[in-house]
C-alpha cells in the first residue's frame, strides 16, 4: 500500500496549512514531517512546534544532522527533543553523502539515541545508488539494524 504525506518547509506559509488543518500527514493522522531551511534556524520553530503539539499532530524534524547551524550548539536538537519534536535520520547523512561534520552529527545523534525515523530523502538515482552501497558497509547496518527506529513498529 501506498500514502500521500508531505514534508513541510517551517516557514510562512506553514502557518496557513496548520491553521486550515490540511496538512497530509501519516500514522493514523498524526505524523507531520517538518523541515526548515539549511542557511539559518527558523525563527518560530518552538512556536510551530508547539501548535502542532496543541493540535495533536506529532512532529519529526526530518534530518536534523544537516542543520550546519545546530552543529555548534547541540543543546538546541536536545531542547527540540525535550519539547515533543521527533528526528528522522536521513540515512545517506551517514555515509558522508552531505559531508563529514553531518555524518559526525548524525553518528552523534544515533549514538545518543536521539532519532526515532530513518527515511531515505531520496531524491535522484546518484542518491539511490549511494543507498546501495551503504548496504554493503556491514558494520554500519548492523547498527542500524540494532537501532529502534519507530518505522519498524508502524504498521503492527
Amino acid at each position: 500500500n501506498v500514502h500521500l504525506s508531505a514534508e513541510y518547509m517551517l516557514d510562512p506559509g506553514f502557518d496557513k496549512c496548520l491553521d486550515e488543518k490540511k496538512l497530509l500527514t501519516w500514522g493514523a493522522g498524526k505524523y507531520v514531517l517538518v523541515e526548515m531551511s539549511y542557511i539559518a534556524p527558523t525563527p518560530q520553530l518552538e512556536q510551530y512546534i508547539f501548535a502542532l503539539r496543541v493540535k495533536d499532530y506529532q512532529p519529526i524534524l526530518a534530518h536534523p544532522e544537516r542543520y550546519l547551524f545546530y552543529h555548534g550548539d547541540f543543546t538546541k536538537l536536545e531542547a527540540l527533543k525535550q519539547s515533543g519534536c521527533q528526528f528522522q535520520l536521513n540515512l545517506l547523512s551517514l555515509t558522508g553523502y552531505y559531508g563529514t561534520s553531518v555524518r559526525r552529527m548524525s553518528e552523534k545523534l544515533l549514538k545518543k539515541k536521539m532519532y526515532d525515523w530513518a527515511g531515505t530523502d531520496l531524491h535522484n538515482s546518484d542518491q539511490l545508488e549511494a543507498l546501495k552501497r551503504m548496504t554493503a558497509q556491514s558494520r554500519l547496518m548492523t547498527k542500524l539494524l540494532r537501532y529502534e527506529f519507530m518505522n519498524q513498529k508502524m504498521y503492527l
